[in-house]
């Protein structure tokens, strides 16, 4: 059996969750027609998934003093993806509702 440093596996999984999130971002507003698909708009949810994750694991190294010990780099990563996810979808649900009166 190989040995797979466990950095690079926490990297890969962090990788792999952060695409998970982005599928189930796009799916979801496909499934709810909020917007008609377009190149730019894929590309846009792939990137703003892929900052998340970014500036998430810039900022781990930083605050993991203060975290639970059962949240690792990949959990932290996950959910700081997930949770901008979520978060854009509510500024795009609000800005509508807003320009719409």
């Amino acid at each position: 059996m190989y040995h797979v440093d466990p950095d690079v596996l926490s990297f890969m999984v962090a990788v792999l969750m952060s695409c998970v999130t982005a599928f189930i971002s796009i799916a979801k507003k496909v499934l709810n027609k909020r917007k008609p698909i377009s190149k730019l708009w894929l590309g846009n949810e792939i990137a703003m998934c892929l900052l998340a994750f970014l500036i998430a694991m810039e900022m781990f190294p930083h605050i993991v003093v203060v975290l639970p010990a059962f949240i690792t780099k990949p959990v932290f990563l996950a959910i700081c993806v997930h949770m901008s996810s979520r978060l854009i979808i509510m500024l795009e649900e609000r800005a509508t509702k807003a320009i719409s009166g």
